[in-house]
């Protein structure tokens, strides 16, 4: 059976359900979408949190590390080398706790938004300028939201993922960062993660709505041509086809995206993870970090995009372990 016949199946017996008033309420579907997603991102971040690590610390950039993993070059493998056996084995795993809460806390929070919010997971096919921009901002103020929660575990990686002075825990470096430099510092960076999430969003919806309209229309053509599925399954309205009925394409289309989003964005990324670990241990604000990378070339291209080729090789073994992950959850959940 092809993807679009478990997908009119899996729509058929909403349908009957329906239709035996045993409802799919959006309350189990906002649950199936959160578990679906937290569960294999989880997995997918302890598993290649070595790598990623290793990718993030040349993305900071700094010279120190040659010094503290005894290295020459601070490429992510010499990096992933040097940290093994300078610290050890489970040092490999540093800051990856913080790092999986905020795989937790961003969708949570997301996806709570949205509902409160009643904007529909998929755009409708208004191509109206001012229909695009009010849904595009709608996306972006859901996503600031968001981040307001989860932003504190990110700059609390980057910094515990790259410090070896002390091994604090993510409750500890919180409470001394608030004591010590206040709520503005664990906020390092973040107008540069807005400005990344506002352009990753400028990317991904016109591609997601298009790649989803013509999946959508295609299913609508197979059921008017089919009299039996005709019978038994309505056409598909597009606000009434959430994510978890839409898989395995949603997860396509979000691979696709996300790849492209990745590749334009990371710079922007590169600045605000170089302005987390500095700000850590000595106060400056953007101008002055900003003459400082000027001032090392830290600005070029090349910088810029350092530990790119890493995130590159990591992409497809992350898109297999969420995947597969994904895919046994919507499952055993549907």
């Amino acid at each position: 059976m092809n993807h679009y016949e478990r997908l009119k199946e899996q729509l058929k017996k909403i349908n009957v359900k329906k239709k035996e008033k045993k409802r799919v309420t959006d309350t189990r579907l906002h649950l199936t979408q959160y578990i679906s997603h937290v569960i294999p991102l989880s997995s997918q971040r302890l598993i290649l949190s070595p790598f990623n690590r290793s990718a993030l610390l040349t993305q900071i950039g700094c010279n120190s590390f040659k010094t503290l993993f005894n290295i020459k070059n601070p490429t992510p493998l010499n990096i992933l080398k040097g940290s093994y056996e300078r610290f050890g084995f489970l040092n490999l795993w540093k800051g990856t706790t913080s790092h999986i809460l905020s795989g937790v806390i961003f969708p949570g929070f997301y996806i709570l938004s949205k509902c409160m919010s009643n904007l529909t997971y998929i755009p409708h096919g208004d191509k109206r300028r001012n229909e695009y921009l009010k849904r595009y901002l709608e996306l972006l103020s859901i996503c600031s939201v968001s981040h307001l929660f989860s932003y504190p575990f990110d700059t609390g990686y980057t910094r515990l993922a790259s410090n070896y002075k002390n091994n604090s825990k993510i409750r500890a470096y919180l409470r001394e960062t608030w004591k010590k430099r206040g709520i503005k510092n664990i906020y390092a960076g973040f107008s540069l993660c807005l400005l990344s999430t506002a352009t990753h969003l400028l990317i991904t919806i016109p591609l997601d709505q298009n790649m989803q309209y013509r999946v959508i229309n295609s299913i609508n053509e197979e059921i008017a041509k089919n009299p039996i599925l005709n019978s038994n399954i309505k056409t598909i309205k597009p606000k009434e086809l959430k994510p978890v009925e839409l898989f395995p394409f949603n997860l396509i289309f979000a691979t696709i995206s996300s790849f492209l989003s990745r590749t334009i964005t990371y710079p922007i990324n590169t600045l605000k993870v170089k302005y987390q670990y500095h700000t850590y241990s000595e106060n400056c604000d953007y101008r002055n970090f900003m003459s400082m990378l000027k001032k090392n070339n830290g600005l070029t291209l090349k910088r810029l995009y350092s530990g790119f080729g890493m995130k590159c090789c990591l992409f497809l073994p992350e898109c297999l372990l969420y995947g597969t992950l994904y895919s046994a959850v919507v499952k055993f959940l549907s």
